[in-house]
């Protein structure tokens, strides 16, 4: 007599049980795929009418005739149906044909409640009831009535009270609507009133706020071919519009590469050249370029790339002597390519920044490689007796051999520093970085204290990917005191990181904070569904305005 919700299982039994028929499995001949699945029915299931998830391979089920149906269907990156059932219902419970992932955990939990709700009606009254009792409970607001009394006074100082009380308004009659449901046990209702009541008490909280002159605002892109695949100029236009300056597309990562050139194999091989043109609907735009290079993970490489090095001993050894997917640092040909590389995009595109990313080791053990083992020999001057468990932890020489990774590390971006500025002195260069140094400079050779004491890079993007503002402000506070720091710090948010995915209003907050705390700029993480959808229609209200 109960109900199941199923994700993504090959179990044929399991399926006839459902009263499903298990269908082929299938991977996504190209990224974008399926990009979301949209229901057919959202207003009768109370659920988003379309859910963003970029699914890499399904496995399709079609319920028997007469005892199910197909609930919501696969989307492509352009919003187009594909055919391909997302969710199916029947008379024994849901079925999804791929796993849920973690992306987008607010439209997650929306949809979850209308399903599950549907399936068993009586789940409704918790979250109604915890909802009400968490009313105007955004940023670090205890209570709404402290949430309007900050937000009205906030409003009046800058100028936007006519535009800051209206929404308070409507905020209040979604809360006294919720409460006039509630009485009548309307609880999915309430649910939705207070949904509305949230969204406009955020878009008054950010109405209030007062946007910085000259900040630095950018947003990491994992893919050149924009949010709109191929159509930078709109991607472009909603980055400007959200109030951004600067846009970081990943231009390279796991030995491929995503713009021209000879030294790595590029990815996109249509005939196009989309950095290029993604640098010049930037520019239109006033937006600053910055090529993102992931570093040394192999984990998305080629498997031809990654034998290849391994057949050259480029690849880091583990503690177990085997080979590990990513490239070792110390090794000469991985430097020389990864200064080549750079080189390469600054001639032929001329971007406004260099930006590393995975600049370090994958932790605290190896790389325990002949290569590295003679250069540390060589510039401590000492023979190793017993390696590696002279260099590991309760090694004699361990902390010796963690200095000479961060300092080997440091050496490469003195190199890669002085040459971007050979090359073109109006090339910024920077990195993202981990967000606890000094102890990043031990654990994974990260010392970019020491990077900014040095003035080797222009500026760093510490990621600062937490959910709780006193951690964020502790964070970027100890950040900020570092020596000859200056303004070069742009803290990381972790909008969509998981460790954090974060609502428009606590990503308020800690701009808020960083602004407190004199930092010059912030950088997003990442340009998705999430920023595009939920985020900077709300920063453009007040945080990230115009001036």
């Amino acid at each position: 007599g109960g109900k199941l919700m199923v994700f993504y299982s090959a179990d044929s039994e399991l399926a006839r049980m459902m009263n499903l028929k298990l269908g082929a499995y299938a991977s996504a001949a190209n990224r974008g795929q399926w990009s979301s699945f949209a229901f057919s029915k959202p207003h009768e299931w109370l659920v988003p009418e379309s859910v963003p998830q970029q699914s890499w391979n399904i496995r399709s089920v079609t319920p028997v005739a007469g005892r199910g149906e197909i609930i919501a269907e696969w989307r492509d990156a352009a919003g187009r149906p594909t055919g391909d059932p997302a969710w199916v219902f029947t008379d024994r419970g849901l079925w999804m044909t791929h796993i849920l992932l973690g992306d987008n955990p607010q439209k997650k939990q929306e949809m979850l409640l209308g399903l599950l709700g549907r399936l068993e009606p009586s789940i409704w009254a918790r979250p109604a009831w915890m909802m009400l009792q968490r009313a105007g409970q955004i940023d670090s607001f205890r209570s709404l009535e402290e949430a309007i009394g900050v937000i009205g006074t906030a409003a009046r100082k800058n100028g936007r009270k006519k535009e800051a009380e209206a929404l308070l308004a409507e905020t209040m009659q979604h809360y006294r609507e919720a409460i006039g449901l509630y009485e009548k046990s309307a609880f999915p209702a309430v649910v939705a009133s207070c949904k509305k009541m949230r969204d406009c008490l955020t878009r008054a909280y950010s109405c209030a706020q007062t946007p910085a002159a000259n900040e630095f605002r950018g947003v990491w892109d994992q893919y050149v071919t924009g949010f709109y695949a191929g159509n930078w100029a709109e991607t472009c236009r909603l980055l400007k519009e959200g109030g951004m300056t600067a846009v970081f597309p990943n231009v390279a990562k796991g030995g491929i590469t995503r713009c021209r050139g000879n030294i790595l194999p590029m990815e996109l091989k249509n005939g196009g050249d989309p950095f290029k043109e993604y640098i010049e609907h930037a520019r239109a735009d006033g937006l600053e370029v910055h090529a993102w290079i992931i570093c040394w993970n192999l984990d998305t490489a080629p498997p031809e790339f990654v034998e290849q090095m391994k057949k050259e001993g480029r690849l880091i050894i583990g503690a177990d002597g085997k080979p590990r997917p990513w490239l070792n640092p110390a090794h000469e040909a991985n430097r020389s390519m990864m200064a080549a590389f750079i080189r390469e995009v600054i001639r032929n595109y001329g971007p406004d920044g260099i930006h590393l990313d995975y600049i370090r080791y994958p932790d605290a053990n190896g790389s325990y490689d002949p290569v590295s083992r003679q250069l540390f020999e060589k510039q401590m001057k000492i023979t190793v007796g017993r390696w590696p468990r002279d260099v590991m932890d309760g090694g004699p020489l361990r902390k010796s051999w963690r200095k000479w990774r961060a300092d080997n590390l440091t050496a490469l971006i003195t190199r890669l520093h002085d040459e971007i500025r050979a090359e073109n002195p109006r090339v910024q260069f920077s990195a993202a970085v981990y967000g606890n140094w000094p102890d990043c400079a031990e654990s994974i050779g990260q010392d970019w204290g020491s990077w900014l004491d040095r003035r080797l890079v222009d500026f760093v993007c510490p990621m600062n990917y937490t959910s709780k503002p006193g951690v964020f402000h502790a964070l970027l506070k100890k950040q900020m005191d570092i020596e000859n720091a200056e303004r070069r710090i742009y803290p990381g948010i972790g909008v969509s990181a998981t460790e954090s995915q974060l609502p428009p209003d606590l990503v308020i907050e800690q701009i808020g904070t960083a602004r407190e705390l004199k930092a010059p700029g912030f950088m997003l993480y990442q340009l998705d569904e999430v920023l595009a959808d939920d985020v900077l229609p709300v920063l453009r209200l007040g945080t990230t305005r115009a001036l």
